[in-house]
């Protein structure tokens, strides 16, 4: 992989997180707003080959809400601006769900549940990490048990 391509998935996937979050946080505290910092990321942070720039994006990205956590608790702000991270995996959106059937049927295939996850399953993680404060400073894997060598 030339430096190039590493570059810009670095600056997509990592430096635009980073601005978004830093931008989000300091409007939060400048406002006195509660809430909720959500990161979306994907399971890409489990490795795939061939894809060393996106995976360390998506791995440094599975780590943010507990650092920016950290760095909330250490400015006394944990009690009003809490992050965590919801990493999908292959969700059934119009273009996966339109993707070639068989390579379609090949990723359902390596999925424990054997289905594609349904937007709305995300939706609703999100929303009970919402509603409830105790949760904070992780990342969650919501992806039907999805792992690399799934079948052992």
């Amino acid at each position: 992989m030339d430096l190039k391509k590493f570059k810009t998935v670095v600056d997509i996937n990592l430096t635009g997180v980073f601005l978004t979050v830093r931008e989000c946080a300091e409007r939060m505290v400048n406002n006195g707003c509660k809430g909720l910092i959500c990161l979306v990321s994907s399971t890409g942070s489990l490795g795939t080959a061939g894809q060393i720039n996106y995976a360390s994006t998506k791995a440094a990205m599975a780590v943010m809400p507990k650092v920016i956590t950290a760095e909330f608790f250490r400015r006394g702000l944990s009690g009003q601006i809490r992050c965590v991270a919801v990493a999908p995996g292959y969700v059934a959106t119009p273009m996966v769900k339109n993707m070639n059937q068989a390579a379609l049927d090949k990723i359902v295939a390596d999925v424990p549940i054997g289905r594609l996850i349904e937007p709305e399953e995300i939706a609703q993680l999100v929303a009970d990490m919402f509603k409830n404060e105790a949760i904070t400073g992780e990342t969650y894997f919501i992806h039907g048990g999805l792992r690399l060598g799934s079948r052992g």
